[in-house]
């Protein structure tokens, strides 16, 4: 390899530099888990300064329009996080400033809001409309998470995220690329979309592979106390939420949230 035409240690440092940030340039992984009771999702992040769509460990500085403090998400019904938060709770370093979710974009757009009439914030009918058409064409679905067993990625070598996947999958990623079509601005993270709902962070394959029977089991109990013997959780998505947190260290919470156009039942 050539060095750049300098002298001396400036020669060394410049292409010292360069190496390094090749190194450290975010790379997009080509994700496509399958979505079988039975079969465990891995995915290696460990070549990527980024972790997940949780925004965990984002390196680069956003520009203004973006925000680590606003996402769009799918939330769970209440009635099916009990295990969930059980395990989040014990196991999930971010249980405290996330809601049970799935990331569709995240890092998002840095003012949601306007004020109203009533001077109370809403948000902005500007997002809203944008928001609704990019989802026009996508109906309520319903979908299961998957813990049978949960996925999980690999950041490195000491790091590792537990989750459940929703199955099917496919109308979430529909549902995340006509978000992302629209808003194109939001581009700060460029790899394939893997819907996830997050549920602990492990150091060692063993604790990970403790803490997603941990999770299946827990889910499982669940179940089985609600007469179901499947080990899944039944959800049904009717509608994408925008989230906001004020600080860093508080909890998001909803600020807005659009409606999916309803099923439509054959008479």
């Amino acid at each position: 390899m050539m060095l750049p035409t300098l002298h001396g240690a400036a020669a060394i440092r410049n292409h010292q530099s360069a190496k390094i940030s090749r190194a450290t340039t975010p790379q997009r992984h080509n994700v496509s888990p399958r979505c079988q009771p039975g079969t465990r999702q891995r995915v290696d992040f460990s070549n990527s300064i980024t972790a997940t769509r949780t925004g965990q460990s984002m390196a680069r500085q956003l520009p203004a329009h973006l925000t680590y403090k606003t996402a769009l998400a799918l939330l769970p019904p209440a009635g099916v996080t009990p295990p969930i938060e059980a395990v989040r709770h014990v196991h999930d370093k971010n249980y405290r400033r996330w809601p049970p979710h799935i990331n569709l974009i995240y890092p998002f757009l840095a003012s949601p809001l306007e004020t109203s009439d009533s001077n109370s914030p809403r948000l902005s009918q500007a997002i809203r409309a944008r928001i609704e058409k990019a989802t026009s064409g996508i109906r309520a679905f319903h979908v299961s998470l998957n813990a049978d067993p949960p996925g999980n990625f690999t950041h490195s070598k000491t790091s590792k995220t537990v989750w459940l996947g929703p199955c099917p999958d496919a109308t979430v990623k529909q549902l995340q690329a006509a978000l992302q079509t629209e808003f194109t601005e939001c581009d700060s993270d460029q790899r394939a979309f893997t819907p996830h709902l997050s549920v602990g962070q492990a150091k060692t394959n063993k604790v990970a592979e403790q803490l997603s029977k941990e999770v299946t089991n827990a889910i499982a109990g669940f179940c089985q106390d609600q007469e179901d013997n499947d080990k899944t959780l039944d959800r049904f998505i009717d509608r994408v939420y925008v989230i906001e947190r004020k600080g860093f260290h508080d909890r998001f919470t909803i600020v807005g949230s659009v409606d999916l156009a309803q099923e439509q039942h054959a008479s």
